[in-house]
């Protein structure tokens, strides 16, 4: 009887991954890399815990955006599921001046890459919230026949890169 309970469990469990992993299909975009987000700038507004990811796709270019509730930096990264392996971009902004990292996860941690990607990026912090927009080659962040895109996401309470997040998320989403 237990092992009927386990494996119902288990198609469970997998049957909700595969219904939050959201399509992610080449569309056309309006997306002003600013740092500012307008409605119906982006294709998908995804919610997760504590922030909101944005994010477009078109046959060159990936357009993302994380919106957070601090004034410390703000990530995203790309490849896998994990830090490890990763490819991050951390922004912050620091005495007004807006600043982006692109690191290489490492373990539980993260270095910075010798040859980073074309990246061209915009952040906004107001008092509530800090937002970082990312505009990447596609062929950067998907490879030729890749099916999905695992994005991360997550912030940290001061402008110190190095410091352990607030909070994270990741998610998956499927490619046409």
């Amino acid at each position: 009887m237990n092992k009927h309970i386990v494996f119902i469990l288990v198609l469970l469990s997998l049957g909700l991954a595969l219904a939050s992993a959201q399509k992610l299909p080449i569309g056309s975009s309006s997306v002003k890399v600013d740092g500012l987000i307008s409605d119906k700038e982006y294709a998908l507004t995804v919610p997760l815990n504590k922030m909101t990811l944005y994010i477009t796709r078109t046959a060159d270019t990936m357009f993302l955006a994380l919106s957070a509730p601090t004034k410390g930096w703000v990530a995203l990264g790309f490849g896998s599921d994990r830090m490890d392996g990763a490819s991050i971009f951390i922004g912050a902004v620091t005495d007004g001046t807006a600043s982006l990292s692109e690191q290489g996860g490492r373990g539980h941690g993260h270095n910075q890459v010798g040859d980073p990607m074309t990246v061209s990026y915009g952040m906004v912090e107001d008092a509530e919230r800090t937002t970082l927009e990312l505009a990447l080659a596609a062929g950067d962040v998907i490879s030729a026949g890749q099916s999905e895109l695992k994005v991360l996401a997550a912030f940290g309470s001061t402008d110190e890169i190095t410091r352990y997040h607030a909070s994270r998320d990741r998610l998956t989403f499927q490619l046409n």
